[in-house]
C-alpha cells in the first residue's frame, strides 16, 4: 500500500501525510514518527502541522507523553509562525 502511495503523483507531502495516515490505522506508530522526522524539510511549509500532527498522534498511541509534548510544540511553531507570517524551519 506505501509503494501505491509513493506512485501516486501525489506531492511529496501528500506523500507522507497519506502514508502516515495508512501506518496510524496500523499502529505502526515509530514509522509515522520516522517519517514525519526523515521527511519533514521536504514538504511544503503549509503541510508541517499536519505532519507533526501526525506524529504527535503515533507518540500518544505508543505512549510516549514527552515525545507527543515535543511535537505539540512543534505543531505550536509552525501555526505561530503561519500566523504571523514568518517562516520557521521544521
Amino acid at each position: 500500500m506505501l509503494t501505491q502511495i509513493v506512485n501516486s503523483g501525489m506531492e511529496v507531502g501528500e506523500q507522507v501525510i497519506s502514508a502516515c495516515e495508512l501506518l496510524l490505522a496500523q499502529q505502526r506508530f515509530d514509522e509515522v514518527i520516522t517519517w514525519v522526522e526523515h521527511t519533514i524539510e521536504s514538504i511544503p511549509p503549509e503541510l508541517h502541522a499536519q505532519a507533526w500532527t501526525e506524529a504527535f498522534y503515533a507518540a500518544k498511541g505508543k505512549g510516549d507523553t514527552e515525545l507527543a509534548k515535543q511535537f505539540m510544540m512543534a505543531i505550536d511553531r509552525v501555526d505561530h509562525a503561519a500566523s504571523t507570517g514568518t517562516h520557521m524551519p521544521a
